[in-house]
C-alpha cells in the first residue's frame, strides 16, 4: 500500500518558494542567452547564430547575376550586422558599418522621409524604375553623401525601427533577391543579409573589404 504524508502548511510554503525560486533562475539564464530584455547576446549565442546563418546557401533566382564572396568576408560582415542590430538600442559610430555614400532603398526611404531632420535635405534624391507585371513602377530612393547626412539617417532610422531579444540576422530569400535585383543597376554580391525585426524585412548589401553598408532596404 502506497501511503500519502501530507506536507505541513509550512513545509508546502517552502517547496513552493524553492521551486519558484529555480523558475525565476532558469528564466533569468534564458534572458542572459536569448538577449532578451535588450541585452545582447553572449558569445556562445551569437557564435551559434552565425554559424547557422552561414551554413545555409541562398537560393538564388533564375536571371539574377548573384556574385559570390569568400567565407571569410561573409563571416566578418554578419559578425558587424549581428554586433550593431542585435540589442536594443545601437550605440555606433555610422562610420563604423556605414560607407560615406549610402543608398536607401525606396520603402525604407518611405518610411523615414517625413522625419524632421530627413526632409530639410534637398539633394540625393533616387529614382529607381521596377518592372512589374503592370508596366514600370518608378519609385523614389535617397542617397545620402557624407558622415552628416549619413549620421542624420541613422538616427531617423533608429526613430522609426526598434531592435530586441526578436530581431536575428538571415540570408535573404529567393524572392527578396528577385526584388533587389530588379530595382539596382549592378550584380548582386555578397555579403549580402537581411535583419529580420517583429515589424521590419531591412535588407543590407554591405562591400566585402571593409564589411559596411552600401545599400540598406526595407
Amino acid at each position: 500500500m502506497v501511503r500519502i504524508h501530507r506536507c505541513s502548511s509550512k513545509a508546502t510554503t517552502f517547496l513552493t518558494l524553492c521551486i519558484l525560486a529555480l523558475a525565476l533562475s532558469s528564466i533569468d539564464r534564458v534572458k542572459r542567452c536569448s538577449g532578451a530584455e535588450g541585452s545582447p547576446p553572449d558569445e556562445q549565442v551569437r557564435r551559434s547564430l552565425i554559424d547557422a546563418v552561414l551554413s545555409h546557401e541562398p537560393e538564388i533566382p533564375a536571371g539574377v547575376v548573384y556574385k559570390k564572396t569568400t567565407a571569410e568576408a561573409n563571416r566578418k560582415a554578419l559578425e558587424k550586422l549581428v554586433s550593431v542590430f542585435l540589442t536594443a538600442e545601437p550605440r555606433i559610430s555610422t562610420g563604423d558599418i556605414f560607407k560615406d555614400v549610402l543608398i536607401c532603398g525606396p520603402g525604407l526611404w518611405k518610411k523615414i522621409q517625413d522625419d524632421a531632420e530627413l526632409s530639410r535635405m534637398r539633394i540625393g534624391d533616387l529614382t529607381i524604375r521596377l518592372p512589374t507585371s503592370r508596366g514600370v513602377q518608378t519609385l523614389t530612393g535617397k542617397t545620402f553623401q557624407g558622415k552628416g547626412d549619413v549620421d542624420a539617417f541613422w538616427r531617423a532610422f533608429l526613430r522609426k525601427d526598434k531592435f530586441d531579444a526578436q530581431t536575428t540576422v538571415r540570408r535573404p530569400t529567393a524572392i527578396e533577391l528577385k526584388l533587389f535585383w530588379a530595382m539596382i543597376s549592378f550584380d548582386v554580391t555578397e555579403p549580402i543579409f537581411i535583419v529580420q525585426t517583429r515589424n521590419a524585412t531591412i535588407l543590407t548589401s554591405l562591400d566585402d573589404k571593409e564589411s559596411k553598408i552600401l545599400w540598406i532596404a526595407d
